[in-house]
């Protein structure tokens, strides 16, 4: 993994908390009995689930699974999931610099980027993730295997932490060592049946 995979912005963590918040005051407001009782309701007392009526196209949204770029998975294979949401979002006008190779490799300032935002929510679905962003989101058990991911790397003489989102951090001192190991033991502890 390169250093410039693993950045996450700002950006994209206050989108991760609002779509959090959003869903909660959804499912939380969809609780409440509210004024408009049916005629059934009333008489039984008895609320009953209606489903959508037909051609208002009240479908269930579907839930993209982004690309999952594995410490596994080759420098060629990285480099061409990368590739795909890179290069999309320059086709957004988003600003993205080139490695030395002439690839599309990282954002020149996604931050002060204008484009950023707009170029995201068209391509944020091609956007790899790596094995401990994924836990982060979706395993509740995250947080111990985070623990176990450090430990892992401390073991073999990395400073490191891991922040509640799965990036992690090293120290400077040792950083060619985190990054030797972050790969080895990101897949020894979230890749592990």
């Amino acid at each position: 993994m390169r250093a410039a995979d693993t950045f996450r912005s700002t950006g994209s963590r206050r989108l991760l908390a609002a779509v959090t918040a959003l869903s909660g005051t959804l499912l939380l407001g969809s609780c409440g009995g509210g004024a408009d009782q049916s005629k059934d309701e009333e008489s039984t007392g008895v609320a009953s689930v209606k489903g959508p009526t037909k051609g208002t196209g009240d479908k269930p949204a579907k839930q993209v699974e982004r690309p999952l770029v594995r410490p596994d998975s080759s420098d060629e294979e990285q480099l061409r999931v990368w590739r795909v949401y890179y290069d999309c979002m320059a086709k957004q006008g988003v600003e993205v610099g080139k490695n030395k190779e002439g690839d599309l490799s990282a954002f020149k300032d996604r931050d002060k980027d204008p484009k950023f935002p707009a170029g995201q929510k068209k391509c944020g679905h091609l956007e790899p993730e790596t094995p401990s962003w994924r836990s982060a989101r979706e395993d509740p058990d995250f947080r111990n295997k985070a623990d176990k991911w450090v430990k892992c790397m401390r073991s073999h003489g990395a400073v490191a932490t891991v922040g509640d989102d799965g990036m992690f951090a090293l120290d400077d001192a040792t950083v060619h060592v985190g990054l030797e190991w972050s790969d080895k033991c990101e897949a020894e502890v979230f890749l592990a049946k």
